[in-house]
C-alpha cells in the first residue's frame, strides 16, 4: 500500500511539471495569451506604458463629401477624421475654430466646457478608438477616427447633436482644424493644427 501510494504521488508530481501545461493562472503570466492592457501584462511581451503620446502633422488625415454644394454659407456633406498616435490616448477630440468670427466648436483649453456662441454651447467632435498597440520598431500606436456631418446653417446645425455647421469648401481659409487628445498614462493634454493646405 504505501508503494502504491508513492507512485500515485510521484505520477502527480510529474504531470505538474510536463511541459506544455498551462501556468498558475495566479501568478500574473500566461504565454499562451496576448492580452496585454499596458497596465497589467501578463505575457511580458507589452512593455509598461508611461505617457508622450505625441500628435504630430504627418499622423493627421482629414478628408471631406460633399452631398449638396454650398450656396454662401449653406450645403452639407460628412467630414472625416483620423489619427495615428506615437504614444496611447485616453482620449481624442476635433476642435473647429473660425477664422471670421467668435463661433467655434470645441472645449476650453482650461474649464473643459464646450465653447459656447450665440447660447448654444458647441462641443468638441469626440472620436472613437480603432485599434491601438506595441511594436518593437514603433513603439506604442493608437488610431482614432471620427465621421461628423455638416450642415452650412449655424443656427440650424446647433440644433441637432453631432451636426458641424462648418462647410467643407472654403476649409483651411475660413477656420482652423485641430486634433486634440489626453495622454492615457500622465492625463496631459495636447492639441495639433491639421496643415490648411490639405483639404
Amino acid at each position: 500500500m504505501p508503494i502504491r501510494l508513492a507512485s500515485v504521488l510521484l505520477m502527480m508530481v510529474s504531470l505538474l511539471f510536463l511541459p506544455g501545461c498551462p501556468p498558475d493562472p495566479l501568478d500574473g503570466e500566461d504565454p499562451d495569451q496576448d492580452d496585454d492592457t499596458g497596465l497589467d501584462d501578463d505575457d511580458d511581451s507589452t512593455p509598461l506604458y508611461e505617457g508622450d503620446m505625441c500628435v504630430g502633422e504627418h499622423q493627421l488625415e482629414a478628408s471631406c463629401e460633399i452631398a449638396v454644394p454650398a450656396d454662401g454659407k449653406m450645403g452639407e456633406g460628412l467630414f472625416s477624421f483620423e489619427v495615428t498616435l506615437d504614444g496611447w490616448a485616453e482620449a481624442m477630440w476635433i476642435e473647429l475654430w473660425d477664422l471670421e468670427s467668435e463661433y467655434c466648436e470645441g472645449y476650453d483649453p482650461v474649464s473643459g466646457e464646450p465653447c459656447d456662441f450665440t447660447e448654444s454651447p458647441r462641443p468638441g467632435w469626440d472620436m472613437v478608438n480603432t485599434d491601438f498597440g506595441w511594436d518593437e520598431v514603433d513603439g506604442f500606436w493608437d488610431d482614432w477616427e471620427r465621421t461628423l456631418p455638416y450642415l452650412g446653417d449655424i443656427y440650424e446645425a446647433s440644433t441637432q447633436e453631432g451636426v458641424s455647421a462648418f462647410v467643407c469648401e472654403g476649409a483651411g481659409e475660413t477656420f482652423e482644424t485641430w486634433f486634440c487628445g489626453v495622454d492615457f498614462a500622465t492625463d496631459v493634454t495636447c492639441c495639433a493644427e491639421y496643415p490648411l493646405t490639405e483639404w
